[in-house]
């Protein structure tokens, strides 16, 4: 699913209304509908009798908010309604949407004797709202439609006030289109932010939902399309993508039911030096548990021992080493004819003794098939820029980067807390420099393009912060390049399936104790839940 900015969404609105007659109200009408839905699935069915708080601004977030009031008093809740400001000074779509609302009051403050009181109006031009709204509480859940996108300066004023009210309530908080305080384009946060538990988001996902610090405060997050077409979309935001489970099912190679092991693709591993067999290891088993037919580990030749006793199912070549242990320049003779080879990936474990760097230089030089490229290969590649580029680019293909922070900042030339700042922008800058996909890790990972594309990430939490899980996702990505997946959708695949397997891991209560092992586990079972989708779409 596309993910655009403010800007662009407002350009497919007004493409909504010129080209398929999706007018403003409309759009608006279906937005506060679809809020009503999700309400209704959060409060379990029913919302007759429900107390819902709904703080509402005075532009078109809170029209959206004024039209849910509408279907939930309809529905026999019992609706607090906050204007941000004075209701005679709405104008516009807000004002037209909230005539109907005021037909439906029974009384502006307190209900008549005898009357049941199932809609409040208070508005923040009343010297005693904060009074009447103190006394209309508890409630079991409120509604942020204060500024949705329109945020443009620091929260102030009675926006502030009620951004704190909002997250002292104990219930839970709904926000309509992205939780005040998020700048809907950087992620950035405002001082005072709105903390909701739930998220529904309007024609498409804004862009900063997927960056840290705003994240944290999105909650759980829907999409609701309001009726607007995909080819509409596409006119305007066709470069940045949601990763989700429909999209990667529909990048999954085929796996024919006549196929063996020669058609799933065989990937050479290299890597390993002393002390550090464990992440060549856990690569070669991860290319395998991806799907790939065969996996070969490459690493010196001391060492070979170790390989064979942890790696029951992975084939091994011994290679020429240093004094330290690591693969020496000579090993660029034994792996010259890399043919038989649908993928190589290279770096796991590798170890940046110069020696070593020699030999992936002639490596990478001599390599013609599809590159995986992570851990000490990225950072050997940081310390001659120039030649390691010249090397990638001239590739008939890009080569997959999968750098952390720190290694991407080496690559760039610029600081961690630069790469940070800005992670959509220093992966695609990446990308481009390097001619490469690049598969920026961390919280919410990004993969960008040399075309331009940026794909964010969002399956994976915490209990990935474990040495050696960067190791499983680049053996993943490898094996489904040797099953013939591109390097683009190989990384989209193994992005995704790589942070589902934490979550799957982490409900079958595995938390900060979990090992990059034990991904290993839960890897084929993510694979088939998106095989399932894809067998049901077609």
């Amino acid at each position: 699913m596309e993910l655009v900015t403010t800007a662009e969404m407002r350009e497919i609105e007004r493409l909504a209304a010129v080209e398929c007659g999706l007018q403003p109200r409309t759009l608006m009408e279906s937005a506060g509908l679809a809020a009503f839905a999700l309400v209704q699935q959060v409060l379990g069915g029913s919302v007759a009798g429900r107390r819902v708080l709904i703080c509402a601004g005075k532009g078109n977030n809170g029209g959206d908010a004024l039209v849910l009031a509408r279907y939930l008093v309809n529905a026999g809740s019992r609706v607090v309604i906050v204007l941000a400001g004075d209701r005679r000074l709405l104008q516009g779509l807000p004002a037209e949407v909230f005539r109907p609302l005021q037909l439906m009051l029974v009384e502006q403050v307190q209900p008549s004797a005898g009357r049941e009181q199932r809609i409040m109006l208070l508005d923040c031009s009343m010297p005693n709202w904060p009074v009447l709204l103190r006394e209309s509480l508890p409630v079991d859940l409120v509604v942020d439609g204060l500024l949705g996108t329109g945020i443009n300066s620091p929260l102030s004023g009675v926006y502030r006030e009620l951004v704190t009210l909002i997250n002292d309530l104990d219930c839970p908080c709904l926000a309509l289109d992205i939780p005040t305080g998020v700048n809907p384009d950087t992620g950035e946060v405002d001082e005072v932010c709105v903390e909701a538990d739930y998220t529904i988001t309007f024609g498409r996902p804004k862009l900063g939902l997927f960056s840290y610090p705003a994240y944290a405060y999105v909650g759980e997050l829907a999409v609701n399309t309001i009726g607007i077409p995909d080819s509409l979309v596409s006119q305007v935001a066709a470069d940045r993508f949601w990763v989700r489970a429909e999209l990667v099912a529909k990048l999954l190679p085929p796996r024919p039911a006549d196929g063996h092991k020669g058609s799933f693709g065989h990937v050479l591993i290299i890597g390993g030096s002393l002390g550090l067999t464990g992440a060549a290891c856990l690569a070669a088993t991860a290319v395998l548990r991806a799907g790939a037919g065969k996996s070969t580990l490459a690493g010196p030749a001391s060492l070979h021992g170790i390989f064979a006793t942890k790696l029951t199912e992975v084939m091994t070549i011994p290679l020429p080493e240093t004094e330290g242990h690591s693969i020496s320049a000579r090993a660029a003779e034994v792996l010259r004819d890399l043919s038989a080879f649908e993928a190589v990936l290279l770096g796991p474990g590798l170890s940046t003794h110069p020696e070593t760097g020699d030999f992936l230089r002639e490596c990478l030089s001599a390599v013609q098939g599809r590159l995986v490229l992570d851990a000490d290969a990225l950072n050997i590649m940081a310390g001659d820029r120039d030649t390691f580029r010249t090397i990638l680019q001239s590739k008939s293909e890009p080569a997959v980067l999968t750098p952390h922070p720190a290694e991407l900042a080496r690559l760039l030339g610029i600081t961690t807390d630069e790469v940070q700042k800005a992670r959509v922008d220093s992966a695609r800058e990446a990308a481009q420099l390097w001619r490469s996909i690049v598969v920026l890790k961390g919280a919410n990972t990004v993969i960008a393009t040399p075309a331009g594309r940026i794909y964010l990430n969002t399956t994976g939490g915490s209990e990935l912060a474990t040495a050696g899980t960067g190791d499983v996702l680049a053996g993943i990505i490898a094996g489904f390049i040797a099953q013939g997946a591109p390097p683009e959708a190989a990384a989209v695949i193994g992005v995704y399936l790589h942070g589902r397997s934490g979550v799957m891991a982490r409900q079958a209560g595995f938390g900060a104790g979990l090992i990059a092992g034990d991904l290993l586990n839960y890897l084929p079972r993510a694979y088939e839940e998106c095989r399932q989708i894809r067998i049901g779409s077609e």
